[in-house]
């Protein structure tokens, strides 16, 4: 059984997500672990982006 979290990340990686944005304040490290697991670009609702501003995933 998958730990919480897991399905909806093989969700997106099955969709080709390009984001994922959690409502809570993400650490640069806890960023860096959850694009690991999601295999998308991971912001928090607290980052401010246009479309364009959007960094590039590099997993």
């Amino acid at each position: 059984m998958n730990a919480p979290g897991y399905a909806e990340a093989d969700a997106c990686q099955a969709e080709q997500v390009r984001v994922v944005v959690f409502a809570n304040p993400l650490t640069e490290q806890r960023r860096s672990v959850l694009g690991e697991i999601f295999g998308c670009c991971v912001i928090s609702g607290e980052d401010h982006f246009t479309r364009d501003d959007v960094p590039a995933f590099s997993g």
